[in-house]
């Protein structure tokens, strides 16, 4: 995308691949890789700047028991930013977990730890927060929480709310049967956790 106004160029592609157990359905897992791209062209004493980030991600989910789902997340992102003639290259790894605990049919309850990890493990920042879900309609889920602490990275603020404060999250899942693909009326489980459970 470019903004001839402000002279920038805006560049995203992501690319993903998702696996789902269907014999016991209770793992799941999902791995994208994304590239992204940033460049401001010089305007009046403003210096020419671009920022590329290349991200890996996974995403797995479990479910040892009916009303219990464990989440694991890591991503990992190389980045360069240049400011002029001056190029600065850093990497940083996510990792954040997940405990949900179904309160009813619609209610639950999660705990959420996370950690973000700076060229190696030298610098590290950590974030913790609790969150209440609600199924409003069949598959679509919204949550409220609040992280006591936490931080941010502008290249990771897709893959989960780390930030410190409240929030609001809203989650839909669908697979191919919604296209009249495949076959219907597959089972909800932990792959819900994205936006729903069981009716």
């Amino acid at each position: 995308m470019y903004d001839a106004q402000q002279n920038q160029t805006h560049g995203w592609s992501q690319l993903g691949f998702a696996w789902r157990e269907t014999d016991r359905n209770k793992w799941n897992a999902l791995m994208r890789y994304e590239n992204r791209v940033t460049h401001l062209g010089s305007l009046g004493t403003v210096q020419e700047t671009e920022n590329l980030a290349h991200i890996l991600a996974a995403l797995v989910n479990y479910q040892p028991a009916s009303r219990v789902t464990l989440s694991g997340r890591y991503a990992a992102k190389m980045a360069r930013d240049d400011v002029g003639t001056l190029s600065t290259r850093t990497t940083s790894q996510l990792l954040m977990g997940r405990g949900i605990f179904d309160l009813n049919r619609r209610l639950d309850a999660g705990l959420i730890g996370s950690l973000l990890a700076s060229d190696g493990f030298s610098s590290r920042r950590y974030g913790l927060g609790g969150e209440l879900g609600l199924i409003v309609l069949k598959n679509l889920r919204v949550a409220g929480g609040y992280n006591l602490f936490g931080f941010t990275d502008k290249d990771l603020n897709t893959f989960g709310t780390t930030r410190k404060g409240a929030y609001l999250e809203l989650g839909f899942k669908f697979d191919e049967s919604m296209f009249g693909l495949g076959v219907r009326d597959v089972p909800c489980d932990n792959a819900c956790r994205a936006g729903g459970k069981k009716e």
